[in-house]
């Protein structure tokens, strides 16, 4: 009977927050034999011998060394297997965490060493050194730690070619299967798009382009990536050779790839970088692609995407993690995520191949550790340690399934701060056979180390962890690539986990049958894609989230994988390489990223948070319905990502410092000495922070309509009308801005009719562009002047207001669909005076009224509409231009939608020529 995945309610004494996979209650739980409980006795008895500089050395070392010096590594255990390699001079590669100086570095040549990298403001540097010199170089006191080189995996999902052809026969089963169902939910949902798809040109072409509608969008919206930058890191992208003909044949762009840095040597490199990048070229044919390699090291990745981004990179794919990066606490790379995120870079990480729970494939158990009762015990009866239970019914180990994967390597954390733990747990590897201990990884951790051990374990053995010494910790525990036959959910980690960037699982393009996603059932993720969710304890500073509670309960939780993409598709690759079909989450993360581009691309202003919202808002649900652990959102989508954003108003709207803030623009229309000034309230919320001047304009007869980004520089431009009479009389420019700074004057069809007065401003053509809102003060009539940038297209007639009392005061998207609405303002008498309404807009199609709360004294006039607050809500802006108390007062109303939330003062300005021209 195979008890792998049964669950039992024995699950709930773990106080897990995820689902949790135990056997079913056995009436002889998993133990160890007498001998084997003795011989991890011994390893740990060697450990608590170990002197203050062997303590500061990676126990794997410590054991090869011995074994080198004909040594036993402990009393009663001849030999252990290590994964420390040696070159043919004994040499080995290593980290070295330190407080780097000139004396050290010099020092560690002077014993035969040769320095690899160094980044003294991470303490880190990797060299390469004899294994004999290793506890010399510990014994300097600038040292922290010395610990074999930090490997690197990537998340392409490689077939061996014997299950190779069976793999395809499956696909294609099930893909036979599928087709009916998916062929009708095409026909249902997919209407034509009119000119057809835009097909990339190359000798192959990613299925995922189909599939998630990127031909389509790109056909429907004349958007290809040009004028983006997209970085991606992997491990090498021309240590094959085979860039120049794919730059020939156009599967990657004519003007090439800049490689920022290439696999050192190209030890290691498949070259998964290129078939990334192909992806990224078929669905963002215009997009500039750049490649850094991210096998050097963790902290030289961490400088990798840092650099991608000071190149200009406004997307960034990877698919590299490395086996130290912390669950829980943004380690080194995670902060580097953490900085381009900041400065708004789209960043796009690979979920990771390590199988989920639903599937029954995970390599993954995580939960508090639970006290088995079994204590280790020296031959005086001295403590060693006690064991942990994997299931709460006395099951001290966990056997790593045999499938035919091979050795994997075991890595096991616990929710102490890095660089702080002074809780220290043991693991070890028990062969199945024999029970011998054959592998594991105790080293020190007594305060300044990271709680972290990693060894390589063969298939079919057993894997027991032990806690040495301190307290209960939370723990998370990864076979690898295997299998464990106790599994949880919640692989996914490291990076990909940061906070702002997309995590990505992955969906066998095949689902797909050809043709585009349909979500549901039809497209699960692969069984080898990894879940969720992501419990993070502490800050990256090291800070705990909720101090004193390090378990289950503790911290906070971040929804990861956020998307899935596809995976599966063809690339130019070798067919014997792994990479063609390219399977894994490693195909999915470019997907999702290039998708990222043709947004950027179609509007350059927006930021983060609207791509994030556009992509996960539009996404395909699969899976458990809503987002769910292994999938998140769902499948990103590139055709409704576009359409989500085309209504959008480019970058914040009213923002002209650049800090993503909506700000007050103010124009002087008095005389005297400030006649014609103009200036910028900057913002911060609903706070004032400092007044910035403008270009004066002293003729009062020119007048600010309205202010919109025109130009798609993320910038916000101003609008102005020539109210005057003579050779100027109805004429109409944009001055152009860089900021706060004027840059030129565009100038405008003419409008004679000074009756026609600009109203404000707002994409009511869904194309992306800012257009223009007119309304006549004689006549009633109303219209919009569609643009492209800064030059007029065509106008649009909209419904007519005869009454003219009702005057338009603002636009923006007050209900939420993503389109310009129209804000009115009553400022007659009678029964009305003082309404406030909002014109629900569909495109320049009125759909209906929606009354706002009333403001019947007249003397307080709407300036403008923003949001202000960043909650994605438009807010209004008043002031009032009445005398007596609250003379020159301003405030903004708090709105929900069309709701009134609440009212904020503003800075009071008392001198009324001063008047509110924007953000309108």
């Amino acid at each position: 009977m195979n008890h792998r995945f049964l669950r039992s309610a024995l699950a709930l004494t773990l106080g897990l927050q995820m689902c949790l996979s135990v056997p079913a209650v056995f009436a002889a739980p998993r133990q160890l034999s007498e001998n084997t409980l003795r011989q991890i006795a011994a390893l740990i008895k060697e450990k608590r011998s170990r002197t203050p500089v062997q303590r500061k050395i990676d126990s794997q070392l410590l054991y090869t060394a011995r074994m080198q010096r004909n040594l036993a590594v402990a009393d009663g255990i001849r030999t252990l297997r290590t994964d420390v390699k040696l070159d043919e001079r004994g040499q080995t590669l290593v980290d070295i965490k330190a407080k780097v100086t000139p004396a050290l570095l010099a020092r560690i040549e002077s014993l035969g060493g040769k320095i690899q990298n160094h980044y003294a403001e991470y303490d880190a540097i990797r060299a390469l050194v004899p294994l004999a010199q290793i506890e010399a170089i510990a014994a300097e006191p600038d040292v922290i730690f010395v610990r074999r080189a930090v490997r690197a995996q990537l998340s392409g999902r490689t077939i061996s070619q014997a299950n190779r052809s069976a793999v395809l026969e499956a696909r294609r089963e099930r893909v036979k299967a599928q087709l009916p169902t998916i062929l009708q939910k095409i026909a249902q949902a997919e209407p034509e798009v009119a000119g057809g798809p835009v097909t990339n040109v190359g000798l192959v072409t990613s299925e995922g382009d189909k599939a998630h509608k990127a031909d389509q969008a790109r056909s429907t919206y004349n958007v290809n990536g040009s004028g983006i930058k997209v970085g991606v890191l992997s491990d090498s992208y021309n240590c094959l050779g085979g860039a120049a003909a794919d730059i020939a044949n156009n599967d990657l762009p004519s003007t090439g790839v800049t490689v920022l840095k290439e696999d050192p040597g190209c030890s290691s490199g498949s070259d998964e970088g290129r078939a990334m990048l192909q992806i990224v070229h078929d669905l963002a044919p215009g997009a500039q692609l750049y490649f850094a390699t991210a096998f050097d090291g963790d902290v030289d990745f961490a400088n990798q995407i840092k650099a991608l981004a000071n190149a200009g990179c406004t997307v960034i794919i990877d698919d590299v993690e490395y086996f130290n990066e912390s669950p829980f606490q943004d380690a080194i790379i995670a902060q580097a995520v953490n900085t381009v995120t900041s400065q708004g870079v789209s960043y796009f990480s690979s979920a990771s191949n390590s199988g989920n729970f639903n599937d029954g494939t995970s390599a993954t158990w995580e939960g508090n550790y639970l006290n088995s009762g079994q204590v280790l015990e020296d031959s005086s009866g001295n403590n060693l340690g006690t064991l942990h239970d994997f299931s709460g019914a006395g099951d001290i180990y966990n056997t790593l399934e045999p499938t035919g994967a091979g050795q994997q390597n075991i890595t096991l954390f616990w929710s102490d701060a890095l660089g702080k733990s002074a809780n220290d747990y043991d693991v070890f590897e028990v062969d199945s056979s024999s029970g011998n201990v054959v592998a594991g990884s105790n080293d020190t951790q007594d305060g300044t180390q990271d709680p972290y051990e990693i060894f390589a374990a063969n298939e079919g053995d057993f894997i027991a962890v032990v806690l040495y010494s301190g307290s209960q910790r939370f723990l998370h525990l990864e076979g690898g690539r295997g299998l464990f036959e106790i599994g949880t959910s919640g692989r996914t980690k490291g990076h990909g986990s940061a906070v702002n960037a997309f995590s990505v699982a992955a969906v066998d393009a095949a689902t797909a049958g050809g043709g585009v996603f349909v979500g549901g059932a039809t497209n699960p993720v692969e069984t080898f894609s990894s879940d969720g969710l992501r419990r993070i304890f502490y800050n990256a500073d090291g800070s705990a989230i909720t101090p004193g509670n390090f378990l289950a309960t503790g911290g906070t939780v971040r929804q990861k994988p956020d998307i899935a993409a596809a995976d599966g598709v063809v690339t130019t690759l070798p067919p014997n390489s792994g990479l063609n079909p390219f399977f894994g989450t490693s195909a999915a993360a470019p997907h999702a990223g290039a998708i990222a581009a043709l947004l950027k691309s179609f509007k350059p202003s927006l930021t983060l948070a609207q791509i994030r919202t556009a992509l996960t808002t539009t996404a395909l649900d699969i899976e458990a319905a809503g987002v769910d652990r292994d999938s998140g959102y769902g499948i990103v989508m590139a055709l409704p990502a576009l359409q989500s954003v085309a209504g959008l108003s480019s970058g914040t709207r009213g923002d002209f410092t650049g800090d993503g803030k909506v700000d007050i623009l103010w124009r002087y229309q008095g005389t005297g000495s400030k006649q014609g000034i103009n200036q910028v309230w900057q913002m911060n919320g609903t706070s004032y922070v400092t007044s910035i001047s403008l270009n004066p304009v002293s003729d009062l007869n020119w007048q600010i309509g309205g202010t919109a980004d025109f130009t798609g520089d993320g910038k916000t431009d101003i609008v102005w009308r020539y109210q005057g009479t003579g050779s100027k009389q109805g004429l109409n420019q944009i001055w152009r801005m860089n900021g706060t700074s004027y840059v030129a004057s565009v100038s405008l069809p003419n409008l004679s009719d000074l009756n026609w007065q600009v109203a404000g401003t707002g994409d009511f053509t869904g194309d992306g562009k800012s257009d223009i809102l007119w309304r006549n003060y004689v006549t009633g009539q109303n219209m919009v002047w569609k643009m492209n940038g800064t030059s007029y297209v065509s106008t649009i007639n909209l419904n007519s207001v005869t009454d003219l009392n009702w005057r338009i005061v603002g636009t923006g998207d007050f209900t939420g669909d993503g389109k310009s609405d129209i804000l009115w303002r009553y400022q007659g008498g009678g029964s009305k005076q003082g309404f406030n309404q909002v014109w629900q807009m569909n495109g320049t199609s009125y759909v209906t009224s929606i009354s706002l709360k009333t403001e019947t004294d007249l003397s307080w006039q709407i300036g403008g509409a923003g949001d202000y607050t960043g909650d994605g809500k438009v807010d209004i802006l008043w002031r009032y231009q009445g005398g007596g108390a609250k003379q020159g007062n301003n405030q903004i109303w708090r709105m929900n939608g069309t709701s009134y939330a609440s009212s904020v003062v503003l800075n009071t300005v008392s001198d009324l020529n001063w008047r509110i021209r924007g953000p309108r």
